[in-house]
């Protein structure tokens, strides 16, 4: 069974930690490191850590200099040979570990993983889930080209990758407050592709009050800036429209070759392979659905 480190950044998330962690060892995965990377929360969130402190490996609870820098260190101190981070307000399900001990044991040349985006509402319930096993370009992704307006962002929650991966790229920007993530999945990139998985691995809980949506002019800043970056080799066409369903429409005509794990009805089996999918991870049926 493959070691796995999960880190845990939080900060004053006292309605939604215990939900986290519970989704993480409800699992009961036997080889699982868990680090909780508390920034001196002062909302109660450092109490219920301390009283639960038995379930985890690592307990950290000292100011920092923010989400990106909390992760940064739990990464160092992390030994699994797959890790990931998971915010404070989001969730694994019931059989993510599992399912990632097995992915990256049957198909070892897997470095980099991302499962199907599903959704939360405030109350933590499953809203919805995309359904399109969808091609994420190894050159795109190095590209920026995973943004909004181009081809949608990447949901990190979702994804597992190697800690040689993560040590091989240096790891986060700290110069980055909001986008780090975005600017991260570039630099694996030009190390590794990316394989979609056709289940859900994680629920993203869409809140009014998240970081995400508070700061989302900073955020784009940040997108803007790390494009920027890039270089002028960067010609990715990005889709002028006001409508997210258009531009969805649009990356459903866009069809790359994938490397993807999906299960075979027929074969009755998972199966590893490198295939045309479409840019988009919704289908035409669920997009009549909102038209």
């Amino acid at each position: 069974m493959i070691k796995i480190s999960i880190i845990v950044p939080v900060y004053n998330m006292v309605n939604t930690i215990n939900k986290t962690l519970d989704s993480i060892l409800g699992q009961q995965y036997e080889n699982l490191e868990l680090i909780v990377m508390d920034g001196n929360s002062n909302d109660g969130t450092k109490e219920k850590l301390e009283s639960r402190k038995e379930d985890f490996q690592i307990l950290i609870s000292e100011a920092d200099n923010g989400q990106y820098a909390a992760i940064q260190k739990g990464m160092q101190l992390a030994t699994g040979e797959i890790v990931s981070w998971l915010n404070a307000d989001d969730i694994y399900f019931p059989w993510t570990l599992h399912k990632i001990n097995f992915f990256f044991t049957k198909f070892p040349q897997t470095n980099w993983i991302a499962g199907l985006p599903s959704f939360l509402d405030n109350s933590g319930d499953l809203t919805h889930m995309y359904n399109n096993l969808s091609s994420r370009p190894q050159k795109s992704i190095q590209k920026g080209a995973f943004r909004k307006g181009v081809f949608g962002y990447l949901q990190q929650e979702s994804m597992f990758y190697k800690k040689s991966l993560w040590d091989k790229v240096g790891g986060l920007n700290l110069g980055y407050k909001l986008a780090g993530d975005f600017e991260l999945w570039t630099r694996f990139a030009k190390e590794a592709s990316i394989v979609s998985v056709n289940i859900p691995l994680s629920g993203f809980r869409k809140d009014s009050n998240s970081r995400s949506r508070k700061h989302i002019i900073l955020y784009e800043n940040e997108v803007s800036e790390i494009i920027h970056k890039l270089g002028n080799k960067n010609k990715t066409i990005k889709f002028i429209s006001k409508s997210a369903i258009l531009n969805k429409i649009l990356r459903l005509m866009i069809w790359k070759k994938q490397e993807v794990i999906f299960y075979s009805i027929t074969k009755r089996q998972w199966c590893f392979e490198k295939v045309y999918r479409p840019i988009s991870t919704i289908s035409f049926s669920t997009l009549k659905l909102e038209i």
